[in-house]
């Protein structure tokens, strides 16, 4: 039998469970509320198609399960087929191995409005509360408020970073990177972990030497009606920037809008802390003026194990790390179901490329198949992707 290698770059993660090729999931012991169906493949994608459909279970047998775990893996699996048809139907009109590009579908792109909205939108918010803080930690002397100050400084200068990383995909030359520059992002996220966590060290050592001053010497707060309105108003204009950003995150796979719906967060958190450490230590300055340096370090701690755990994360992607199993059980049914000559899928292997994945599949067709054959279903096969875009 003949083999055929190919590679493809494919999109982000996609978290739907899926079925194993020629097989059906086996559900917990309780009682069968659908026959048993073996998806064996015969002649093309109607005789799955048929198959998958009868497996499912319906809305009535679902709500008939006493068993909470089972009805949630029969939900689930249902699911799944929904997805693996969705795919199956997409491959119809390939059926035979005609090479015919899918009319109307493009590539996904991480360049949308609502990402340049939400990457602008947030630097512009960091600089106008950088200002704020600014004045408020002049104002007031507390240590809390010149962490949270640096902090927003620091979101300031890697919100930058990010922001010409952005630009620049926008702006990628496809002759002289024709995948793109979908790994600069990433890239731009790990010095924005890097510069976070070199700050944060420096604010630690900075609120340690403050803390022994103020054991030594005692405490110099003085808060007003503005410098707690500055620092009120930040957490409630970050929480509003957090909200939009997770929405938009939710839709559209975009690390910079993923980066900053973290760094809202994180400011929603520090500055809440800032808040509450400065007022107990204005309010009873004889015994409670360590909280106000003592806030800076959780703050600092804080900032820094949050932006260690995220570049990890990065720099596993920039590795290479292997795409989630359900993805490549997916990718596998669909190269296996793509076309009726594909008699087997001898490898699928797919990992990280960045924040995209690199696909590289083998596949098995009988020994008379032609050269042009085998070569016109790869390259169908090269520019089919899952019906949800990933």
């Amino acid at each position: 039998m003949s083999h055929l290698g190919l590679t493809r770059a494919t999109s982000s993660d996609d978290e739907e469970p899926t079925l194993t090729p020629r097989s059906v999931i086996t559900a917990p012991a309780e009682e069968e509320p659908a026959a048993a169906v073996t998806f064996v493949r015969s002649d093309g994608s109607e005789a799955l198609l048929s198959g998958y459909l009868s497996a499912k279970v319906s809305q009535s047998q679902l709500a008939g399960f006493r068993q909470r775990r089972l009805r949630q893996f029969y939900i689930a699996q249902n699911e799944t087929i929904d997805v693996l048809v969705a795919d199956l139907k997409g491959a119809q009109h390939l059926a035979g191995g005609e090479m015919q590009p899918e009319e109307g579908k493009q590539a996904p792109t991480y360049t949308t409005w609502e990402v340049r909205a939400a990457v602008n939108g947030s630097f512009a918010l960091n600089v106008a509360l950088l200002v704020g803080k600014l004045i408020a930690t002049i104002i007031s002397g507390s240590m809390s408020a010149l962490a949270s100050t640096a902090d927003s400084a620091l979101d300031l200068v890697s919100g930058f970073v990010l922001f010409a990383v952005h630009r620049s995909m926008a702006r990628s030359d496809p002759y002289k990177y024709p995948e793109g520059k979908s790994r600069l992002e990433p890239i731009g996220v790990v010095m924005f972990a890097v510069v976070m966590g070199m700050s944060s060290l420096q604010i630690i050592i900075s609120a340690i030497e403050n803390l022994v001053s103020v054991f030594q010497d005692g405490s110099e707060l003085d808060l007003g009606p503005l410098t707690i309105g500055i620092l009120v108003s930040t957490i409630v204009l970050k929480f509003g920037a957090l909200l939009a950003c997770r929405s938009i995150a939710a839709k559209i796979q975009s690390s910079s809008v993923e980066t900053y719906a973290q760094d809202h967060f994180n400011d929603v958190l520090t500055n809440s802390v800032a808040v509450v450490a400065v007022l107990l230590a204005w309010w009873q300055p004889n015994t409670l003026a360590f909280l106000d340096p003592l806030g800076a370090i959780l703050i600092a701690l804080w900032i820094l194990v949050s932006w260690l755990s995220t570049a990890l994360t990065y720099v596993a992607k920039l590795v290479g790390l292997v795409a989630p199993p359900e993805l490549v059980r997916r990718l596998t049914h669909l190269v296996f179901s793509h076309d009726p000559r594909v008699l087997k899928v001898d490898t699928c292997r797919a990992y990280h490329f960045g924040e995209r994945f690199l696909v590289e599949v083998e596949i098995v067709m009988l020994p008379e198949t032609t050269l042009r054959e085998s070569h016109d279903v790869g390259i169908t096969l090269q520019v089919r992707r899952p019906t949800d875009g990933h």
